[in-house]
């Protein structure tokens, strides 16, 4: 059984898009894997379409995603 991080992965991995936030937050995928704890080869199959097989490593990607994305995304404040 799948759980929703690692099916959440498996979906951003598979449309490219978990790829895409890692370059444009101008992350590398050895610095990716070292935020993540796995080693650069690992990221590198996950980003070439593997799923994580083990939802620790699933959440924690997603997790690093979601900051990478956060960090370099212009917030946009109200004027007033």
């Amino acid at each position: 059984m799948i759980d929703s991080d690692t099916a959440q992965v498996a979906r951003l991995v598979r449309t490219g898009e978990a790829r895409a936030i890692r370059e444009s937050a101008s992350l590398s995928a050895v610095d990716m894997a070292d935020r993540v704890g796995v080693a650069p080869r690992t990221l590198r199959a996950w980003e070439d379409g593997q799923t994580p097989r083990q939802p620790y490593a699933a959440r924690k990607y997603l997790a690093e995603l979601r900051r990478a994305h956060k960090e370099h995304t212009p917030t946009h404040k109200k004027a007033g």
